[in-house]
């Protein structure tokens, strides 16, 4: 017996089975003169699993078909018969968009998951990846090379995008944000055209993403990290006020090296809240690292410390089992200056009222050191310390939801009526929230101005950046 397939990567084509004896009239010309394209209607016995996406919220809806595309080329075809044919189209890749915008209903998804090629530059600066890519794809091969790119540490997400409205995650301090690390892109849009070397779209496309059309590929800086220090210490929480005051303190007066990273996350395991902190130090020289692992740790008791030198790759793997399945969802991210006292009191409490159903909780990042440089090639506007805050909601049932959307939703309140909200986070911000303040007005204007030039029509409008 066949293991089921795969459909992160190849998946076979039977145009008899896959796009069926009575596809809709509405696909017929795009069957007639292109033979050789994937398209995967209702009929295939592939459809149902090529459409799943994590938010299950999403998942009953039918699109008119998914074409998988395999070449830049046909990125194009699907684009220009789209926009003939006056046919909604969606991007499909990761498939991890909070608001289910890549399974449109009647739309013709453009699945670009076979666009997953990685290519190193000789002098091994760079890597050259296809826009379909996985970040676990990006980490396990770097990770063969003694490489790293900043990455996310959920390495089931499209690595492309996750970068392309910020990126976070454990290296960034020391490299940049996953936004910084774009050398360069090639997008097809709206009129069906390759663009590449074009300075200001690749500015938008750099915190706008896929606003300007879809992106095939990406070249990403790299750096030499064989190993670092990573893994997690679980404090006792009924410390956590002091630790979480004590953690803010130490971020702020104390030289910090870009090399460090923390993160504090908030959840409820056998019924009780825990604080875990999420350490990195993106270095080799572990003698200095661990100074600073000691100081993290002399913060408050350490019920468990599971620090060790491990790899990139390691660190991905071991969250792996930890993230939530397919699921329904409730988010709300945004950013904030820092985790003052007001701000740890509404998540503290928050993390004591997480309802039995949820399987997740509230991660936070401290945000520094490189990732905080003035980059004006780029459209993410936030240059300055901040805590990256993301209040994840997820439940197994839909009945469920309802306590699931009122948790995450009071957190973001509380922080609002606080003054504490700096900024939203684009790329799973709610449809309620401005997309102006993710970028300042300047910024925004620049951008709407772009968007219009480039995608008159709004073909791309089932994506984060609105403009409207």
């Amino acid at each position: 017996m066949s293991a089921s397939p795969d459909f992160r990567y190849k998946i076979e084509f039977d145009p008899l089975t896959d796009i069926g004896p009575r596809p809709s009239t509405q696909l017929a010309d795009l069957i007639s003169k292109h033979p050789k394209l994937k398209i995967y209607t209702s009929s295939s016995p592939h459809f149902q699993g090529m459409k799943a996406i994590w938010n299950l919220e999403y998942a009953p809806n039918e699109p008119l078909a998914l074409v998988r595309v395999t070449a830049p080329s046909e990125v194009s075809t699907v684009i220009k018969f789209c926009v003939t044919n006056n046919l909604p189209l969606a991007v499909r890749s990761g498939g991890h968009d909070l608001w289910g915008r890549s399974l449109i209903d009647g739309a013709v998804i453009l699945d670009i998951r076979e666009l997953n090629q990685i290519v190193l530059a000789e002098d091994q600066k760079s890597i050259t990846i296809g826009g379909g890519t996985q970040t676990g794809d990006v980490v396990n091969f770097l990770d063969g090379h003694g490489l790293v790119t900043p990455c996310t540490l959920a390495s089931v997400t499209g690595h492309l995008g996750w970068a392309f409205s910020g990126g976070f995650g454990p290296l960034v301090n020391a490299f940049g944000l996953g936004v910084d690390q774009i050398i360069n892109a090639k997008i097809v849009t709206a009129d069906g055209e390759m663009q590449e070397d074009d300075s200001e779209l690749l500015w938008g496309i750099k915190g706008a993403g896929g606003a300007f059309g879809v992106i095939t590929e990406a070249k990403f800086k790299t750096y030499p990290l064989p190993k670092m220090l990573g893994g997690m210490l679980i404090f006792k929480f009924d410390e956590a006020e002091n630790i979480l005051s004590d953690v803010q303190k130490l971020l702020d007066e104390e030289n910090v090296p870009a090399q460090l990273s923390i993160g504090c996350h908030f959840s409820k395991r056998g019924g009780a809240p825990t604080l875990t902190m999420m350490f990195s130090w993106a270095s080799v020289d572990f003698e200095e690292g661990k100074k600073w692992l000691d100081k993290v740790k002399s913060l408050g008791t350490v019920m468990m410390d599971m620090v060790s030198e491990i790899t990139m790759k390691k660190w991905c793997d071991i969250i792996a089992p930890m993230l939530p399945q397919a699921s329904y969802n409730s988010s709300r991210s945004f950013f904030i200056s820092k985790l003052s006292a007001e701000a740890a009191k509404i998540l503290l409490t928050a993390s004591t009222k997480v309802p039995e159903s949820l399987q997740w909780g509230i991660g936070t990042f401290f945000i520094g050191g490189e990732a905080i440089k003035p980059q004006p090639t780029s459209s993410f506007v936030l240059r300055e310390r901040f805590v990256f805050l993301h209040a994840l909601a997820p439940v197994p049932e839909k009945k469920q939801l309802t306590e699931s959307i009122e948790w995450t939703n009071d957190i973001l309140n509380q922080m609002k009526d606080e003054g504490l909200v700096k900024a939203n986070y684009l790329a799973i911000m709610g449809h309620d929230l401005s997309v102006q303040e993710c970028f300042g007005e300047e910024n925004f204007e620049r951008l709407k101005a772009l968007k219009w030039k480039v995608d008159p029509g709004n073909v791309f409008k089932h994506v984060p950046a609105q403009f409207t």
